[in-house]
């Protein structure tokens, strides 16, 4: 069947002409002539099939960008984490250092932006796309969660945070290093296990934190109920931080078993 070039997009220089009338010329002739039902070997038609191939190729590492965003995702995470930790720990303007923190938010914001739109441009992606939205959706709760600590602590008016947050961050801080490593080794898919286990070990700790602070918090004539309503509240957001950090870990440990 003869092909038209009338509405191709292909850049010009005459190769994509030269394919097209060699295809009609030989569709014209007979079955016999033909042999068979291409041009022969080495002919314009094909040279033009071999550069189609080579640009198809020359696309297919464009996917990789996912682990560099994702690397960035985690690096925005661990910053936030950080600058929580600090706050906490050098409890001194915290309106200041809650701003920062929420700056990092955004650029973590960003970032998860930046993966879904490369995922929506993407036909061929590098696991699977359920894995790549969840994945990039945890990390971003994670980080959420760490802004909102931070901004409750401000308008809660809080003068000194408690042994638990103080406690429950340094364990947040080393959750997020191990997923750092872990999404450090996604490209390779070796070394992950490790990491992943490590972040459970840490949760399980945390929440053995979290039940005594709570316990504590509801002992009879300990604090004002007020007071009760703003550290559980706390409470619950830093716990909310350290579980989405086991998500993340579960998240990628199942990249792992599918991909193996």
């Amino acid at each position: 069947m003869p092909v038209s070039s009338a509405k191709s997009r292909d850049p010009p220089g005459g190769a994509l002409q030269a394919a097209i009338e060699e295809w009609n010329h030989h569709a014209r002739t007979t079955r016999h002539e033909r042999k068979r039902s291409h041009p022969p070997l080495g002919s314009a038609y094909w040279r033009y099939a071999a550069q189609r191939r080579r640009v198809k190729l020359r696309l297919v590492p464009e996917e990789r960008a996912f682990y560099g965003l994702f690397r960035s995702d985690m690096a925005a995470c661990q910053a936030g984490v950080d600058a929580l930790a600090a706050m906490l720990h050098q409890y001194q303007q915290p309106k200041e250092k809650a701003r920062r923190i929420h700056e990092l938010e955004n650029e973590g914001d960003r970032i998860t932006g930046e993966i879904f739109a490369l995922l929506n441009r993407t036909f061929i992606t590098p696991f699977e796309r359920e894995d790549i939205i969840t994945l990039g959706s945890i990390i971003d709760d994670v980080l959420d969660a760490v802004d909102e600590v931070a901004t409750m602590l401000v308008l809660y008016g809080i003068t000194q945070p408690t042994v638990y947050l103080l406690e429950a961050s340094t364990l947040l801080v080393k959750a997020v290093k191990a997923l750092v490593s872990a999404v450090d080794c996604l490209e390779s898919l070796e070394g992950i296990t490790p990491f992943t286990n490590e972040v459970h070990r840490l949760e399980e700790e945390a929440d053995g934190l979290y039940h005594n602070a709570i316990a504590e918090l509801f002992l009879p004539n300990t604090y004002p109920p007020i007071e009760v309503l703003k550290w559980n509240r706390l409470y619950d957001l830093m716990e909310q931080a350290i579980d989405r950090c086991e998500d993340v870990s579960n998240v990628l440990q199942n990249v792992v078993l599918k991909n193996a």
